[in-house]
């Protein structure tokens, strides 16, 4: 018995089963955290969505209210400068109010009595009032006095315009006390992409044109609600949410630093990332081992094969690897043992089967010699009674008798010198049964020379001795009736034996004789050899043709059932 070795097999392979479900689970885990911040981002742009939203309705309600404030100078009791002055004073964001009559001249003012000297009637908050009659907001300017964003409203009352101009720092403090925390950006721009307002005052006192990120100006252009933009200065990226103002053709800008935002899950994503990094490097060890190991062990189990291919069946083979392989190894041994029995056995048989076919094939050769050896007897009779008959006609009957057992008797001499009693090579046949033909018609005064063209093809032995009888009397019939002796022309025999597909041979026996009468009935002809010849065709199934054009030609088709 082989010693059994405490390696498991098993325990390894869940050992590296186990490792891969972890990475997968890790995997599952990697995806979890991208579902994760993939809701943080839809937070995180909710979020930035309502602030520019929260910034743009406080725009629009600074508007509105400067716009209720200018109303009342409508009423015109409160139309004299002490009221526009104790208006003024009352909102920090009203830098200064005019009043202009019909010709851009001030009648009434907040400011400086200076003012009264110049003529207005040429500034466009003045021009559009005169031409629509209705409210108007400027585009934001640089005040000369604050150095801050302003616009100018102005607003139509009976033949005067009320303008009034508006200090936009005040939406920079209100953005910054709702600012979230560091990395939230809030502010607000004008059609032109200049900062009105910013968490951060000194990007609006730097005059920065936010336009100068195109993707973010192509988001605004399409309205959309949201855009992701890397800045220019440190390659960051923000998060935009964009939300357009209803009294004017500005926009609040909330964003958040995607950086920032994702560091968290960055980091936690950067620990799996390296938990399943380990766990690969561990899997690739893992199977590396396994597979040397299993390389070790089929290793060993192909010694067992091969020692039984070589016909070694004896195993004494001490197998010392995975226990789980050990019954194996146990069972080949076994195996190796019943293929020795068996071959044993079959060995035996075998030789058991070669004795009876050797004497089956010497009963068989025994046979056919005997056969032959008996036909051999039968002409050697006629031909000793032969001398005694007078009669020429029963001479002749004699010898083509003795053609007819002859030919019969060449398939028998040659079927006792092979091994193979169920055909025979045709070709080399049809040339003795010629030769023999040839030799016992030479004392004829016209000697006709054969042209032959045979190939070599099988056929069995129930299609060789009818087709041999069938060449006998054919040729036996050109030697008698073809060539008179005052032939003019070279007698000639034709024999042909040729393969026409792979089912059929074409069998041509014809001579260039004096043929036969045209009226001649083959079929149900009187002749013995005639009869002899349509009875032996029917026999083997072949069908025949003859042409009678030039001498006589036999055209034979023969069904191939033996092949080579």
């Amino acid at each position: 018995m082989s010693k059994r070795n405490n390696l498991s097999f098993i325990s390894l392979v869940l050992f590296f089963f186990a490792a891969i479900f972890f990475t997968l689970f890790l995997l599952l885990s990697f995806w979890i955290q991208n579902l994760i911040k993939n809701n943080l981002i839809d937070n995180i742009i909710e979020k930035n969505n309502q602030l520019s939203l929260v910034v743009s309705e406080k725009v629009d309600t600074l508007l509105i209210d400067f716009e209720k404030s200018l109303s009342l100078l409508k009423d015109e009791k409160y139309l004299n400068d002490d009221f526009i002055n104790r208006l003024k004073n009352n909102y920090d964001y009203i830098e200064k109010i005019y009043v202009l009559n019909g010709e851009g001249k001030i009648v009434l003012s907040s400011g400086d009595k200076g003012d009264y000297n110049f003529d207005y009637s040429k500034q466009e908050y003045f021009t559009e009032i005169k031409n629509k009659n209705e409210r108007y907001i400027s585009k934001t300017f640089i005040s000369a006095e604050t150095y801050y964003p302003t616009i100018t409203m102005s607003i139509p009352f009976k033949e005067y315009v009320i303008a009034g101009f508006l200090n936009l720092k005040i939406l920079s403090d209100h953005i910054k006390k709702i600012a979230p925390k560091e990395g939230d950006v809030i502010g607000v721009i004008d059609s032109r992409g200049f900062f009105l307002a910013h968490s951060d005052i000194n990007v609006v006192y730097r005059r920065r044109n936010i336009f100068n990120l195109t993707n973010l100006k192509d988001a605004i252009k399409k309205n959309a609600k949201n855009v992701l933009i890397k800045s220019s200065v440190g390659k960051k990226e923000y998060s935009v949410s964009i939300s357009k103002l209803k009294e004017t053709d500005w926009y609040a800008l909330a964003s958040h630093d995607k950086k920032k935002l994702y560091r968290p899950i960055e980091n936690i994503r950067n620990s799996i990332l390296g938990i399943i990094f380990i766990c690969a490097i561990l899997i690739i060890f893992l199977g590396y081992v396994l597979f040397v190991l299993l390389q070790k062990e089929i290793g060993y189990l192909n010694k067992f094969t091969k020692l039984i291919s070589d016909g070694n069946f004896s195993l004494d083979f001490k197998y010392k690897g995975f226990k789980e392989f050990f019954n194996l190894v146990e069972n080949f041994k076994k195996m190796g043992e019943a293929i020795r029995v068996q071959e044993n056995n079959i060995k035996q048989n075998e030789s058991d089967l070669k004795n009876a076919l050797n004497e089956k094939i010497i009963l068989l050769q025994e046979i056919h010699h005997r056969v032959k050896n008996n036909m051999q007897i039968i002409i050697s009779l006629i031909s000793l009674q032969e001398p005694s008959i007078k009669d020429k006609n029963l001479i002749v009957a004699f010898k083509e008798l003795k053609s007819r057992i002859k030919a019969m008797s060449m398939v028998h001499e040659r079927l006792y010198q092979t091994k193979d009693f169920s055909k025979i090579e045709f070709g080399d046949y049809i040339v003795s049964i010629v030769n023999d033909l040839q030799y016992g018609f030479g004392s004829l005064k016209v000697k006709p020379i054969l042209q032959s063209d045979i190939e070599k093809i099988y056929l069995s032995i129930e299609q060789a001795i009818p087709c041999g009888l069938i060449i006998n009397e054919i040729v036996t019939n050109i030697y008698k009736y073809a060539f008179p002796q005052d032939f003019d022309k070279t007698p000639t025999i034709f024999v042909e034996f040729k393969k026409e597909n792979e089912e059929t041979a074409l069998l041509l026996i014809g001579d260039n004789g004096v043929g036969v009468k045209t009226n001649l009935d083959i079929e149900n002809a009187s002749t013995l050899g005639l009869k002899l010849i349509v009875s032996l065709l029917e026999q083997v199934g072949a069908s025949y043709e003859i042409k009678r054009d030039k001498g006589l030609l036999w055209i034979i088709k023969i069904n191939l059932f033996c092949q080579t």
